[in-house]
């Protein structure tokens, strides 16, 4: 769940709310609260997992690069795909539309993909 950028984060958290005085963490009742905040802080991130409004950074990361991977892909076929088409045509506006059409296309193929992130709530139906 946690890297160890995050452990060591953590850990030195810890260690510094360990030997720091009294009048710096605050008083008894102020760390009870802080505590019960933090316990329904993490209820409450935990209970996002699970409905699937909340998923790891690392996934996010990975299904961006596969959108935009195939976006670049469509993109880039582009030019080959039309070449032949629009290098006999003279009329402009007609050229446009012919580019349009196919910009229109991949960005329509972009809007449709659907990423599933791997332990989300989609994932048995996959």
């Amino acid at each position: 769940m946690f890297t160890p950028r995050h452990r060591r984060w953590y850990l030195a958290d810890v260690v510094s709310a360990v030997f720091s005085t009294s009048s710096e963490t605050g008083t008894l009742e102020e760390e009870r609260i802080r505590l019960t905040k933090e316990q329904a802080d993490k209820t409450a991130i935990e209970n996002a997992k699970l409905r699937g409004e909340l998923v790891p950074l690392d996934d996010m990361g990975t299904a961006w690069l596969a959108m935009t991977s195939a976006f670049r892909a469509s993109m880039l076929s582009i030019p080959g795909k039309l070449a032949p088409i629009l290098a006999a045509e003279t009329d402009r506006h007609r050229v446009r539309q012919i580019l349009e059409a196919e910009i229109e296309e991949a960005l329509a193929e972009l809007s449709q993909t659907r990423i599933t992130i791997a332990g989300g709530p989609d994932d048995s139906a996959t």
